[in-house]
């Protein structure tokens, strides 16, 4: 040791710099570890030469000098011998958890047709900007460097044939192997800041080798020939034309009302009359001479609440294009632009057209901005009118005071805090008349919650999250535990999640009951929202108080927090109707304006993680080809087996259609393989079935653009729109149990309702008593479901009327109505206790039996979903093997198997089985054979039905993430049931919860 020099290896820059030179031949020694602690690393130079002048020598352009080069020292204990492969990846390289690719990378590769690939993929996607390098030698390989690369591109090519590095950060020169990643090498610690100079590039291997090269780069583009084909010029036609008549087609999407057509004034006075006059503030209307009655809500500022109101009395409207109304749920086709539309009806741009469809022709309403007049202004007019014509009225009251006395008397006035006064006063015959007036609740006192914390380390907040992950998990199995939702809050406090953290700490205190805590989140909440600042404020001004409404209103609030501000807010300035329609509103978990609960979704990763998972359908992706590809099999497989060969084709073609939206084009293409209908084209037409086949390869072949040609109302129309299956992408959890994405089953008949034995309304009198607007004349349950729930919500003890006699008579029929009902009951508002006494197990009894229709195999899909919803063990795999087996094939039974597919393939989208896979693909098999039934029949309606059950299949090949999704559903579920029971505690508390709150507040 005396006769050698150490140089401390203190950085991985330090490590990778001495080892560069080691194997370039510029550097003589060996790596060194101290046995001792804390187990420092040296790099030994042989004594064979001067030290500085052996370090002069290293220097010899290939890196960048630094000012200092390394720590020269005396190793503090024994030592014993490092190879370079295991300290390169005990102490310099670490693997990733997967393979990411960094804003500029370079691909190494010895195959030529992996090198053109790669360029020719980017080019024709038109992303990166490439150069390439080739080098000759015993083995020739190619350098492609890319900025801003395609990972899709990778997945395509053949792993074996390339290797891609990633640029280090901070580093012009410097790459490392994919899925690997180096520590810092640029921090103020680094003895050598370790740079490639002269262009050159290192590549660092996963195996510890260094590649040090100085391409010459040369642009990508100069490798690609573009071919077009010959240009032609088409005439323009001076007076043909295509003539276009628009109309109104249904939709499905989701649009904001904000345009209402009043057809009954009584209603709207009534509603007026009800609601405070500032909710209006933001709201115009149009007075006609004919009668007609318009309003219009004005900006984001308009009341939402008072516009809900609004939806359900009047015929709502939306803004489709700037300044043109259609109806809720219409489109216009073709979709033509506001300009044009106003050109035709030779209106002003800032005028307003208002169209619909009456008689199945389209009526246009121009309304002119000069005639919009604001709601206080036609109250003020009534108001006026009102004035003149009524009498004066003398008073009849008089206030006598007892004489008093002329000397001087010392008065003291006790000014005590704000309370509710009390005035009485005597009229001349002896009646008393009394009042009162409120006061202000009083100084609002400050938030006790800190969530201030300092800056958590990388480590820390790695173990910080495993263990909100941990949490995560015991709630999914005991939602109603405060102390875990507590312990949440501490350990996201401590992560500066300020908002999860009050989420958390809410839920906490709504458990425990603790008004005072729950405050304490109002305030801290407040306090994170500039917009609601105003709540935490001594006096607000009439004007300030509409503001801060509007912002508690606002979309954006979540359900336990939009009631908690107005629980606040209600308490705070002495309004009870605040307070009490906090409390209506979560009565019903805000079901009517679809207000979602806070998501806690601030630590989401990609396949799952406890409560860390949005509420949403998530489907496989371009990450999970591999899973992909196995599910894409077998579904081919069954529909191989169709005796159709058009039919094969169509439904890949589909297929192809599906993955297309979904993935992309190059991969569905792959996926399915190409697809072929010349073979209808060459049909002669007087061969049988040549047109029903030309029409459905048009139909398919052409869309999305068929969508439009195909009648909205038929069956085809619809096979048309849900081809697909974008929409599921869209789609809620809960509403998987609805039944929103597809057709009800089976409807309600009012009439027949009243006259069956255990009909609903011969069972329970008082649904008789409903109008139509809560129990139609058809209906498919939603409605019902409904008015069944304010029954329950409002405390009435014949709720349950209903379920109680079904269960009695056993009829299967009535039975299967007590399911869908209370299914409907629980995805609206919540798997409540009371309801769980009217679920039934759905165990089937093969030795009993029973008549399969669509009552029986709909109750049992129905059953198991609200197993699902109160976590209740079910043999899944056997339950949904029977069905499967029950399912009709052809040529009988057609009605109860399209009217049951969807909703069993729905049911087995939400299982966990491990034979799921098996029984979709069973299904696909059954639903297949129906195809070539009906090509027999030229049955154009039900061929097209067949095809949309196909497509929900279709979907299932990539929706295998919807189970590992269910339990965050299940636990949001439970927590809308602990609030809502909150506010029935209110609610049933009356004026005394009013009085605790204000009491709280002022505390």
């Amino acid at each position: 040791m005396s006769n050698a020099s150490y140089l401390k290896m203190k950085t991985p820059a330090d490590m990778l710099a001495v080892n560069f030179f080691a194997t370039s031949g510029q550097l003589k020694g060996r790596f060194v570890q101290e046995t001792d602690p804390p187990w420092t690393i040296w790099w030994e130079v042989p004594g064979e030469q001067g030290f500085i002048s052996r370090i002069g020598n290293m220097i010899q352009g290939s890196l960048e000098a630094p000012d200092t080069i390394w720590e020269k020292g005396t190793p503090g204990s024994q030592l014993k011998s490092m190879q370079w492969l295991d300290l390169f990846r005990k102490a310099v390289i670490k693997k990733e958890e997967s393979r990411q690719v960094a804003d500029e990378v370079i691909l190494m590769t010895d195959n030529k047709e992996t090198f053109f690939g790669a360029v020719k993929k980017h080019f024709v996607l038109q992303q990166g900007q490439m150069e390439f390098a080739s080098f000759e030698g015993r083995r020739d390989f190619h350098l492609l460097r890319i900025t801003r690369p395609s990972l899709w591109v990778f997945n395509t090519l053949e792993e074996s044939g390339f290797t891609w590095f990633n640029l280090v950060d901070n580093h012009s020169g410097i790459f490392v192997e994919a899925g690997w990643r180096i520590h810092d090498i640029s921090g103020l610690d680094c003895f050598n800041q370790f740079r490639v100079v002269d262009n050159g590039v290192l590549l660092i291997q996963k195996d510890g080798r260094l590649v040090n090269l100085k391409p010459s780069w040369k642009k990508g583009e100069s490798i690609i020939k573009v071919d077009f084909a010959e240009l032609k010029v088409p005439q323009k036609s001076e007076d043909a034309a295509i003539k276009v008549k628009p109309f109104l087609r249904p939709t499905d999407r989701h649009h904001l009302a904000v345009f209402w057509k009043i057809q009954n004034h009584q209603q709207f006075k009534a509603i007026v009359a009800n609601e405070a006059l500032k909710s209006f503030r933001n709201y115009r209307s149009w007075f006609c001479a004919d009668g007609r009655l318009f309003i219009s809500a004005r900006g984001a500022q308009a009341d939402r609440a008072l516009a809900t109101v609004l939806s359900d009395a009047f015929v709502p409207f939306y803004e489709a294009e700037e300044r043109v109304l259609l109806p809720i749920g219409k489109v216009l086709s073709p979709r033509l632009s506001s300009e044009r539309l106003h050109a035709f009806f030779e209106a002003s741009d800032k005028d307003i057209l208002c169209i619909e469809e009456e008689d199945g022709e389209l009526v246009c309403t121009l309304l002119g901005e000069a005639d919009m007049l604001t709601i206080e202004d036609f109250i003020a007019l009534e108001v006026e009118r009102a004035a003149h014509r009524a009498e004066t009225l003398k008073p009849a009251w008089k206030f006598e005071f007892k004489e008093l006395k002329k000397k001087k008397q010392l008065i003291e006035i006790e000014v005590k805090a704000p309370v509710d006064m009390k005035l009485e006063a005597i009229s001349e015959d002896g009646q008393v008349a009394s009042g009162s007036v409120s006061m202000a609740s009083g100084r609002l006192r400050e938030s006790r919650i800190n969530l201030e914390a300092r800056q958590t380390s990388e480590s820390e907040t790695a173990t910080l999250r495993l263990q909100v992950e941990e949490i995560d998990r015991q709630l999914n199995v005991n939602a109603t535990d405060a102390a875990l939702w507590r312990r949440r809050s501490e350990i996201t406090t401590k992560l500066r999640m300020h908002v999860s953290t009050l989420a958390a700490l809410l839920n906490s205190a709504v458990l425990s009951g603790n008004i005072d805590l729950m405050i304490d989140c109002a305030l801290a909440y407040v306090k994170e929202n500039p917009t609601l600042a105003a709540l935490g404020q001594d006096r607000l001004s009439e004007l300030e108080k509409g503001r801060l409404l509007q912002a508690i209103r606002d979309e954006a609030v979540t359900a336990e927090f939009h009631y908690l501000l107005l629980l606040v807010y209600g308490a705070r300035f002495n309004d009870s109707d605040i307070f009490a329609q906090a409390v209506a509103g979560m009565k019903t978990g805000f079901a009517s304006d679809r207000r979602q609960f806070y998501g806690f979704n601030e630590l989401r990763v990609a396949h799952g993680g406890g409560m860390n998972v949005e509420n949403r359908v998530e489907l496989l992706t371009v990450d999970d080809l591999p899973r992909i590809k196995v599910n894409v099999k077998k579904f081919l497989q069954q529909v191989g087996c169709c005796p159709d060969i058009f039919s094969i084709a169509l439904l890949k073609m589909q297929l192809v259609k599906m993955f297309s939206v979904h993935l992309n084009e190059e991969i569905a293409g792959a996926l399915i393989g190409k697809v072929e209908f010349s073979f209808v084209r060459g049909w002669n037409e007087s061969f049988t079935g040549s047109q029903f086949h030309k029409y459905f390869s048009d139909m398919v072949q052409s869309w999305p653009a068929s969508v439009e040609t195909a009648a909205a109302d038929s069956q085809v129309g619809r096979w048309l729109r849900l081809l697909s299956m974008e929409k599921i992408r869209e789609t809620p959890l809960r509403d998987f149990f609805t039944g929103e994405l597809y057709r009800p089953p089976y409807l309600f008949s009012r009439q027949e309702e009243s006259v069956l034995p255990s009909g609903v309304i011969k069972t329970a009198k008082w649904l008789g008593g409903l109008d139509t607007a809560d129990f139609p004349e058809t209906s498919d349950g939603k409605q019902i479901a409904r008015a069944i729930y304010r029954r329950y919500s409002d405390g009435e003890k014949d709720w349950s009327d209903f379920f109680k006699a079904a269960m009695r008579s056993g009829d299967t029929l009535a039975i299967s109505k007590t399911q869908r009902l209370l299914l409907l009951m629980v995805s609206e508002f919540g798997p409540h206790k009371p309801f769980a006494e009217f679920i039934l197990s759905p165990r089937i009894d093969a030795t009993q039996k029973q008549e399969w229709n669509i009552y029986t195999l709909t109750m049992y899909c129905d059953m198991f979903r609200l197993c699902l919803a109160y976590r209740i063990a079910v043999d899944e795999q056997k339950l949904f093997n029977y069905l499967i087996n029950r399912i009709p094939q052809p040529p009988n039974g057609w009605q109860d198997f399209i009217d049951s597919a969807e909703w069993i393939i729905m049911c087995l989208l939400l299982t966990s089985s491990p034979v799921r896979r098996f029984q979709l693909d069973n299904l696909t098999g059954r639903a297949v054979r129906w195809l070539p039934h009906w090509v027999a029949k030229e049955d154009y309606q039900n061929y097209a039905q067949t095809l949309t059950v196909l497509s929900f299949l279709g979907i299932g090949v990539l929706a295998d993430l919807v189970p590992e999704k269910l339990e965050i559903h299940q636990l949001l579920e439970k927590r809308r049931v602990f609030w809502i029971q909150h506010a029935f505690s209110l609610s049933t508390s009356g004026q005394k919860a009013f009085d605790s709150w204000q009491k709280a507040c002022s505390n």
